[in-house]
Order: structure tokens, then C-alpha cells, then sequence
């Protein structure tokens, strides 16, 4: 009757364990697939513009990460700096970098401007760049509700911008001779990776090179230092 009841006990630690095994196989297999989640910070020193080749340029001490597709609006946007007025404020800018796609990066730029802080032929400009009206309410305190209840809906002017390009390794030869904004733009830069990927965080050295008279070059064309992007 023992040997009955240590081989069921036999059975049962061995079937509960094989379950078990199983069930560790089933979560590995799970979290195999997917794409794994994370961020970064950076901190912008340079922006650049090629209007020839509708390239949007950001340098970091790290990374340069240069825009080559839908660019053209935005560019001719920020061409109207001097007449909106442009201020740090206005953007909204949330980059998104795919490691598994040779380092795709995806900025979205919201920018909105006050509608009660604008002049009417600063609503003519941004109207001729598409941009719409919209409410939104103010916040204060980060109370979201309160401010609905209690105050008045703001009209602003808004559009999104999506602009498309690639992370590269910084030259430091081209970062040193690279005109300084005046105040940096501080980023947190999500990422995506390809779980199993090996070949993800292969980064490639910045196409941007120096000229002789201690310009920047992309591709052939000069691009251009927007110093001057906020006051």
C-alpha cells in the first residue's frame, strides 16, 4: 500500500512540474514576440534647414538625426518664424525611435499659438499654412476639470506636423563648428525594438560633413543654422 501511495505522490510532483515547464515555455513564447519599450533623453543643440532639399536637421553631442520626408510644410512654416513670432512655447515636440528599422525616427510637432495673443495678420499666415481653430481649456493648478468649470475654453490656432528621418552617430568635428541654439531643446525619445533582433542598435556615422569655409554639408547641399529658432 506505501509503494501505491509514494508512486501517486511520484505522479503528482512530476505531472505538476511538467505543467509547470509548460507554462514557463507558453510565457517565454508570449513575451518572444512583440516589441520591447523604452526612452531616452536628449538635449538639441543645433537645428538646421536645407530648403533645397527639404531637410530638417537636429544635432545632439551624441546623435544628429536628420528629416528627409514630409518636411517641405514644416520648413515653410518655420520660414515664417520672425512674422509669428515663434516661441519654445508654441511646440509640442514627441520624437519616436524604431531601433529594429535602422533607426527610423518619427517626430511629431504640435504647434499651437493663442488665439487672443496674435495679431490678425499673424491669423492670415497661419490660416494660409493650414492651420485650424480650436478650444481648449487652460490649465491651472493641473487641474484639467477645474479649469473646465470654472473658466472660459481658450481659442487656439493648431496643426500637427509628422516629419520622418534617421538617427546617426555625431561627428565631432562637424559639432564643434555647429551654431548653437539659443536655448537647447530638451527631448524624450521613445523607442521600439523588435524582440530577437541582434542587428537593432547598429547606429550609422552622420552623413553631415564640414566645408571648407566651416559650413555643413548634406548629400551636395548646404543646410542652413536656425540660431535664431527661438528669442
Amino acid at each position: 500500500m506505501k509503494s501505491y501511495k509514494y508512486l501517486f505522490q511520484l505522479f503528482v510532483v512530476v505531472t505538476v512540474t511538467w505543467f509547470s515547464s509548460m507554462g514557463c515555455v507558453t510565457k517565454d513564447l508570449w513575451s518572444s514576440g512583440g516589441s520591447t519599450h523604452g526612452s531616452y533623453n536628449d538635449e538639441i543643440i543645433s537645428f538646421y534647414l536645407s530648403p533645397q532639399k527639404n531637410t530638417v536637421v537636429f544635432i545632439s553631442d551624441d546623435y544628429h538625426y536628420i528629416f528627409e520626408e514630409n518636411t517641405e510644410s514644416f520648413i515653410s512654416f518655420l520660414q515664417e518664424r520672425d512674422s509669428l513670432n515663434l516661441q519654445k512655447e508654441n511646440l509640442t515636440i514627441q520624437p519616436t525611435l524604431h531601433l529594429s528599422q535602422n533607426n527610423q525616427t518619427y517626430v511629431n510637432i504640435h504647434v499651437a499659438f493663442n488665439g487672443d495673443m496674435i495679431t490678425v495678420a499673424q491669423k492670415k499666415i497661419l490660416e494660409q499654412h493650414g492651420f485650424t481653430k480650436g478650444y481648449t481649456p487652460p490649465h491651472i493648478g493641473g487641474d484639467t476639470r477645474q479649469s473646465r468649470n470654472n473658466f472660459p475654453n481658450i481659442l487656439h490656432y493648431m496643426k500637427n506636423y509628422t516629419i520622418k528621418g534617421r538617427r546617426y552617430l555625431a561627428n565631432s568635428e562637424v559639432n564643434m563648428v555647429a551654431n548653437r541654439l539659443k536655448q537647447p531643446i530638451f527631448l524624450k525619445f521613445h523607442t521600439y525594438k523588435d524582440k530577437g533582433n541582434v542587428t537593432a542598435e547598429k547606429v550609422l556615422m552622420t552623413p553631415l560633413t564640414v566645408a571648407a569655409d566651416a559650413g555643413l554639408i548634406l548629400a551636395g547641399a548646404i543646410v542652413v543654422p536656425l540660431v535664431w529658432l527661438f528669442k
